[in-house]
Parts: structure tokens; sequence; C-alpha cells
């Protein structure tokens, strides 16, 4: 499978941040242009509101008043000359309630060119009082004065209406050129936000399409990565495969030696010494078999092996002690169940004696302690090694034991020990892992299947399954 360029990465992270730059940048706009054309909109609406229209509604109410007026004035007149006699008042009312129309069209704010109309609209109306005189003033010199006057104050009402007209028209006009405006506004408003929006779209599908790029191409990273892990672990188990081959071999005359040693007539010290060598010998042999054994198999567990876990926790323990003392850590053994696991004894010793090993190497503080457990847990064992150490952060719990994974900066060795930890103990049907612990410090943990006690192949009271095999070219 190809591998990416990665020179190709800077592009194509250039290219989501462009287009993600692009969707902002349209939404902004869209937002900012929507806002300012719905300001101008509210404006010209908010002016029709509380100026064109009010002004509209006063200055035909104030031509309403106007006829109420005339019609009252015709009334006037018209009585006096039937030869009768009638108050003013009815036209002082009307005068009144036209008065209070303009006076409310004069409280509100004026147009362009309407100051000028409603002052010729005033001077007409100055007119119409003066008019209006005249009349009542006429009524005691005679039928021929109140005509005349009559006359002069219906022109007078002409010229106000018109002045009233001319006013309409112009607040008619400005309603409509705003009502124009708004629908103008409103139509560029829906077509610019459209076009943003088709923007926002086109980048946001853009952005989409580059992300399941970068998706597919980190997937393709990932394979050829897992290509690269499963060759290099091949390439590992095949060189440990060797490894523990030279090993055997080289290990099958010192171990005829320290034999030949054992069977001399030595004093007390000296056998000691050459017991424990014998047992040294003893559990290198177990781990290289058992390496070896494993390597063979393709990483499958050989059928028919079974290990004691409290035998070999002991002597795990036994051969870590020199190691935890010079550490200042103190190594126990708090629980053991006695069961039996379906693995070759080497593998359980490399096991175990990664977990201890590791766990000593990672302990401080004024507190230094390793202890080690063992319990079964239905059909599996699970042992556990648990430190006061600085503990593993969480974003590092899993990858832990992925090759070449070391727990920090300041760790120790290549990163090979806890990956080769869960190797096995998943080659056996098994699992590995870490848990914090509170207060400070890590879990490691293991679990293997159990064996049944009861099995023939696991062994039986009348039938044990040895823990250990032969050592090469010795008597078991």
């Amino acid at each position: 499978m190809p591998i990416p360029d990665p020179s190709e990465r800077p592009v194509v992270l250039a290219q989501v941040m462009a287009a993600f730059a692009v969707v902002v940048a349209a939404f902004v706009a869209a937002t900012v242009y929507s806002e300012s054309r719905a300001s101008v909109i509210d404006e010209s609406a908010l002016s029709i509101a509380q100026n064109a229209a009010p002004s509209i509604e006063y200055l035909a109410g104030g031509r309403a008043g106007l006829r109420q007026l005339a019609l009252a004035e015709d009334e006037y007149v018209d009585t006096f000359l039937a030869g009768g006699h009638m108050s003013p008042e009815a036209v002082a009312a009307a005068r009144a309630t036209l008065e209070g129309d303009v006076h409310a069209y004069l409280s509100l704010p004026r147009y362009p060119g309407e100051g000028a109309a409603w002052d010729d609209a005033k001077h007409t109306l100055d007119e119409l009082d003066r008019a209006l005189v005249d009349v009542v003033a006429a009524v005691p010199q005679g039928p021929a004065h109140l005509r005349q006057a009559d006359a002069n104050f219906r022109a007078q009402v002409e010229a106000v209406a018109r002045a009233f007209t001319d006013d309409l028209q112009i607040n008619a006009d400005n309603a409509a050129r705003l009502a124009d405006r708004i629908q103008r506004v409103s139509r560029r408003r829906r077509r610019l936000v459209f076009g943003l929006d088709g923007v926002c779209g086109l980048a946001t599908l853009a952005t989409a399409l580059l992300v399941l790029r970068l998706l597919r191409r980190h997937q393709r990273l990932a394979r050829a990565y897992e290509e690269a892990l499963e060759r290099r672990a091949d390439e590992l188990e095949a060189f440990a495969g060797r490894i523990a081959h030279d090993v055997r071999n080289a290990l099958v005359p010192i171990s005829l030696s320290v034999s030949q040693l054992g069977r001399m007539e030595l004093g007390d010290p000296p056998r000691q010494w050459i017991a424990t060598a014998d047992r040294g010998v003893w559990r290198l042999f177990e781990l290289v078999e058992g390496l070896l054994a494993f390597a063979k198999a393709g990483a499958q567990p050989v059928p028919g092996e079974a290990t004691d876990v409290a035998e070999v926790i002991r002597d795990v323990v036994l051969a870590q002690r020199p190691s935890a003392d010079a550490a200042g850590c103190e190594l126990r053994v708090s629980a053991v169940e006695p069961c039996r696991v379906g693995c070759n004894p080497g593998v359980l010793t490399s096991l175990v004696g990664n977990l201890i090993g590791n766990a000593i190497k990672h302990t401080d503080g004024p507190i230094r302690r390793v202890d080690v457990s063992a319990t079964m847990r239905g059909p599996v064992v699970r042992m556990v090694v648990e430190d006061t150490g600085p503990g593993v952060p969480e974003h590092l719990r899993e990858s832990i034991f992925q090759p070449f994974v070391r727990g920090g900066s300041a760790a120790v060795g290549v990163g090979l020990g806890l990956a080769t930890v869960r190797r096995l103990a998943e080659g056996h049907g098994g699992r590995a892992g870490v848990d914090p612990v509170s207060g400070g410090g890590s879990r490691f943990w293991i679990e293997l299947p159990r064996l049944d006690p009861a099995a023939g192949a696991a062994g039986s009271p009348g039938n044990p399954v040895t823990s250990r095999n032969p050592r090469p070219g010795c008597s078991a």
C-alpha cells in the first residue's frame, strides 16, 4: 500500500483552514449585511409609522374639520339671511376642532419641502380666521355685506383645502418612497443573504471533502503504521527465537558444569552458592525455553502446558529481591491463591518478571513498595503488581502497551517490556492492562485462562502436571 506523502499534510490543512475561514467570513458578512439592511428597513418603517401615517391622518382630519366649519358657517349665514337669529358658538366649536387636528399635525417631524408647504397653509388659515371674523361682523350690516363676507370666507376655505391637499400629497409621496425603499432593500437583502448562504454551503461542502480526505489519509497512515509494527514485531519475534536458541545452546555447558559441581563433596558455603547458581540457570532455561516455544508456535501457546502460578511468583520475587533491595523498595507477596494457568513456565516468568522489574524501576518517593498478588476470578487468574510510583497518565494507559512507547521522557528502556507482556498475554487468550491507584501509584495486571484442576490436561491430584521442563543436557 502506498504511504501518503508527508508534504501533503500542510497543504491539506491549509486548504481546510481556508475553507473554514470562507465559511466564517461568509456567515459574518451575511449577518453584518442583514443587520445593516434591517436597520434601514426599520428606519423607513418607523418613519412611515411615526410621521407619514399620522400626518396623513391629522391632515385628513383637518380637511374634515374644515368641511364641518364651512357647513357651520353656511348654517349661520343662511339663518341670518332668512331673518332668524343664531349664536356663533357652533362655528367656534367647529374652528376649535380644526385647530386640534392642525396642532397635532404640527407636533410631528417634517419631511423635506413640507415646511414651505405648511407655511402657505398657515397663511391661508390666518386668512380664513379673518374671513370668519368678517362674517360675524357683517351680520349687523345687512344681507349685502353678509353675502360678500360669506363669499370671501368660502374662497379662503378653498385655499386652506388646497394647502392641506398639498401637505397630504407630500406625506403620501414620502410614505410611498419609503415603502418602495423597504421593498428594494428587502429584495437586495434576500438575494445577498441567499448568495452568501450558498457560499457557506459550498465552503462547508469543500471543508467536509477536505476533512474526509484527511481522514482517509490518516487511515492509510494508520494502516501503514500497523503494517510496519507487524513487520517489526515479526522481525523481533524471529530475532527473539534466534537469540533464545543461541542462549539455550550456551546455557547447556554451564548447566552441566553446575550439575557436576553439585555432585562434588564441598562444604556448606560452596554448596549454597552452587544451589543458587543452579536455580539461576534453571530460571534462565525456563525463560529461554518459554520464549523459544512461543516464537516457534507463532505467538500461540503450546497445547497441554500448565504452570503453577504460586511457584513462578515465588521464584520471580526471589530473583528480583536483590534489585528491589538495591533500589530501597519493599517487595512483598500479599496473597497468591493456589491455581494453574495454561502456559509455559518461561512465559509466565517473563510476564511476572517484566511487571515486577518495571514496578521496581519506576517506584520512587518516601514510600517505595511493590505488592504482588494472584487471585482467581471465575475462568481466569488475575495477577496484579501494584506499586507506589508516580502512576501512568490517563492518556498513556493504553498506548504504553504498544511497542517503543515509554511512560515518559525520563523512563528507561526501549519500550518493549510492556508490549511483550500484552503480546504474550493475548497470545495465550488473556489480557493485560493498568489501573490507577487511589493516592498515587499504578496497578498493572494480567489475566490468563485458569486450568480446571479436574481436567486431565491440566493435571489432577493423582496425575499432577509438572511446572518445569527438564533442562537440555541434564536429567530431570
